[in-house]
Parts: structure tokens; sequence; C-alpha cells
């Protein structure tokens, strides 16, 4: 297949491949000039990745640092029931008004270079694997190609080469 600045196509069932990552890197460089288009195909690009792990028509999913909605959008398509949060009420209403069933919370206490350090894969995935409440699905590089998950396991190495995390965990138990 020819890699194209398409973000995701109606080729079929998603792949985290060579051409996907390609796609992606090359559709960055449209960011700063075409906004709209790029974060809405990025969108739904995470709308199709997350499709691969249940069906999202009638889920609850959480869109954190959602800012003004695009994938809060793509979720919708899909059929999901969305709760978009965000501490700046700005970057909800960058499309016009927030988006239904925005949240808009109290500005973080913690501020990069200020109180708030960088955090590892290792305490990411840490954490994900000690969560109360939930179980970790899943775990990979959310940009690279599937095959690169194993490096994950790799001590430093997943350090630098997982600069965007993807975790993908399922609620257990009895919602309060």
């Amino acid at each position: 297949m020819p890699v194209t600045d398409v973000l995701v196509s109606d080729r079929g069932a998603f792949r985290a491949d060579m051409a996907r990552s390609a796609r992606l890197l090359r559709a960055f460089r449209t960011e700063q000039a075409a906004p709209d288009a790029y974060y809405a195909g990025l969108g739904r690009d995470t709308a199709c990745q997350l499709s691969q792990y249940l069906d999202l028509a009638g889920q609850v999913v959480a869109d954190v640092g959602g800012g003004p909605g695009y994938f809060a959008r793509e979720f919708r398509a899909a059929s999901a029931r969305v709760v978009c949060l965000d501490t700046d009420r700005g970057e909800l209403a960058g499309l016009g008004r927030p988006e239904p069933g925005s949240v808009i919370g109290r500005p973080p206490k913690n501020r990069y270079g200020a109180s708030l350090y960088p955090v590892s894969v290792a305490a990411a995935l840490a954490w994900a694997r000690s969560a109360q409440g939930a179980v970790l699905v899943d775990a990979m590089p959310r940009y690279l190609p599937g095959w690169t998950g194993p490096l994950l396991r790799v001590p430093v190495l997943r350090e630098f080469l997982t600069w965007n995390l993807l975790l993908v965990l399922r609620r257990t138990g009895a919602v309060d």
C-alpha cells in the first residue's frame, strides 16, 4: 500500500504498521498550518486504535486533556459516550462552545519546570499494573508500529524510544 498524508483511511481494520507511523509523522507537518484537519485525523486514528480492544458503541470514554474536542467528536462518531476533561476552559471552547459532557477542572497544581517532573515509562507501567479497580489490557508506544511493543520490556531503551505511551486499562468490579 502506498504511504499517503491521510491519517486514517477506510482500508479496514486498524494496523499499527510502518505505513501508519509514516502517515502520522508526515501529517504532523500540517499541525500548525491546518490544526482542524490534523487533530480530526488524529482523533479518527485514536478511535480506530481503541476499537481494536472493544466496540466503542455505548461505551464511556474519558478523553483526558481533550482540549477543543477533536477526539471526543470521533469517539461520538463511533457511538461512544464521551466525557472530555480539561483544565483549560479556552482549550475546551477552541471549536466554539465546549462539547456536551465536557468537564472543566481546576488548573493543575503542578507546572512543568516548576513542580512537575518527567515521568518514566517504567513508572507509568508500574502505576498501570498496580491501579486499583482496573486491569492493564495493553501498553505500547502510541505512534510506533505494533511490532515495537516488546521495546517496553527493555529498561533503558524504552525511555528513549517511547515518547508517547499508550496504556489501555479496563475497569474491574462494581462502580461506586
